[in-house]
């Protein structure tokens, strides 16, 4: 990600690459930086730089840690890949330090940007199509916490619910992850609702083979979208034709719009998020957003421990928030 970052901010206007930092010389080694500065430690970069805008885009557990000193070094917008951190304490904290110091955080949710999602999210919550009743995603690769975290912000922004009980469900690891030996983000399932009874089930299997899947069930439509060959079916059924013997149901196609494709492009969409912060404005992808994705996977993973029981959304016991996960 932080080479797509590179990549995206040739994207944003006013926005300039002031510096880089990695521990590992050979990320930098790989970079085509132009004389940039480069640092092997990004506290001395933030110390010595000041940029104004700073991207976080290391693995989960030292998200905290660089965010809460991009912070204090002044910061005004901040971009941190997801997740968020590696507990709620931390998100809270993070979430509480930028808003004290004025300070933009916003995590990629990247989806967020997509014309076709925005398009879907405006239908659904419009009552257009009926009711919500399920949203159903399956994907390959690590872990409820890498992609899961998509998936679960996903939910969020289609169904413009808030969730309120978690069902988990946590694999055995099936493999070496590839950040490193540090880091364990399995995969599973879960189960998700929300007040309005509307189920969200989200499978991350670690050595599926993919492509995912994502299914929308509504009381009135059926929408398959495959980001794989960037297609949405959407079939609406005609309420007013009554099904019976010889007379099946009726369903009508609905095409997305031209000015709503299906856009997975996560060069461009990340671009979409930096360039928020580069002018000050909304942020789609609002850090609030990333900690309550995170908040999720920390209820499947305390529900899986305590044999699959429901959690409660939002989660308020101090040792829940404590739960630490090395995810990715």
């Amino acid at each position: 990600m932080g080479r797509r970052y590179v990549q995206a901010l040739g994207l944003v206007e006013d926005a300039e690459l002031v510096a880089v930092a990695d521990i590992r010389p050979q990320a930098l080694a790989a970079l085509d930086l132009n004389g940039i500065r480069t640092f092997s430690d990004a506290n001395t970069m933030l110390t010595e730089v000041r940029p104004e805008v700073v991207i976080v885009a290391t693995n989960g557990p030292s998200h905290h840690p660089l965010v809460l000193a991009a912070i204090a070094a002044g910061a005004s917008g901040i971009l941190c890949e997801k997740p968020i951190a590696c507990s709620i304490l931390e998100a809270e904290e993070m979430v509480l330090a930028a808003r004290q110091n004025g300070c933009a955080l916003a995590v990629n949710f990247w989806r967020r940007h997509v014309p076709a999602y925005k398009w879907l999210a405006e239908r659904l919550q419009s009552g257009e199509w009926g009711e919500l009743r399920s949203i159903r995603a399956s994907w390959p690769g690590i872990g409820l916490g890498c992609t899961g975290t998509h998936m679960i912000d996903l939910w969020r922004f289609i169904g413009g619910e808030q969730l309120s009980t978690v069902f988990g469900w946590v694999d055995p690891i099936r493999g070496p992850n590839p950040r490193g030996s540090d880091f364990r983000d399995p995969g599973g399932m879960i189960v998700a609702t929300s007040r309005s009874g509307t189920r969200y089930i989200h499978e991350q299997t670690e050595d599926g083979a993919g492509p995912g899947t994502l299914i929308i069930e509504t009381t009135a439509a059926q929408i398959e979208v495959d980001e794989y060959n960037r297609s949405v079916s959407i079939l609406v059924r005609d309420l007013s034709v009554k099904p019976g013997p010889g007379r099946p149901p009726k369903y009508d196609p609905v095409p997305l719009p031209a000015d709503a494709p299906l856009l997975i492009d996560i060069v461009r969409l990340s671009a979409d998020t930096l360039r928020e912060l580069v002018d000050q404005s909304v942020l789609t992808c609002a850090a609030e957003h990333g900690l309550r994705s995170l908040e999720v996977v920390v209820a499947a993973h305390l529900s899986h421990r305590e044999g699959h029981a429901p959690v409660g959304l939002p989660i308020s016991d101090a040792d829940a928030k404590a739960t630490w996960l090395p995810i990715t």
